[in-house]
């Protein structure tokens, strides 16, 4: 009789488990649409211009942009900001060459997110 007690304890403690796993596994698929932040600089008459997009289908939650430039670094002046689908946004205009742009944003699934910017090297007019 202990046997079975023993028994049905273990399938039980078993099964938890695996509901467990199984319940991970399923919050993690993809179904569900991620926000891509891209950000990007150039240059243009001496002058250095830094934007952030939403790349992804959906949305970036409390953005925040670090600009680095060759003999400084600064915080955008926005605070946290949020961007939807396909969505620019001007960080601003710099003087100094910028190297880099630093920006940690949440997606729809509230996880953190590091990227560093790139130079767009396309003409632009303004």
């Amino acid at each position: 009789m202990e046997w079975i007690a023993l028994l049905t304890l273990s399938t039980f403690v078993l099964g938890l488990f695996g509901m467990e796993a199984l319940w991970k596994r399923q919050s993690y698929l993809p179904d569900q649409e991620e926000a891509r932040v891209e950000s990007y600089y150039y240059r243009q008459n001496n002058r250095w211009y830094a934007f952030v997009r939403n790349e992804g289908e959906g949305q970036a939650h409390n953005i925040r942009a670090v600009i680095i430039s060759s003999n400084q670094f600064s915080i955008s002046d926005d605070d946290n900001f949020d961007l939807d689908s396909h969505e620019e946004h001007f960080l601003g205009t710099y003087e100094s060459p910028i190297s880099s742009i630093i920006v940690r944003y949440d997606d729809n699934e509230r996880e953190d997110k590091l990227i560093k910017g790139y130079e767009k090297h396309e003409t632009f007019t303004i």
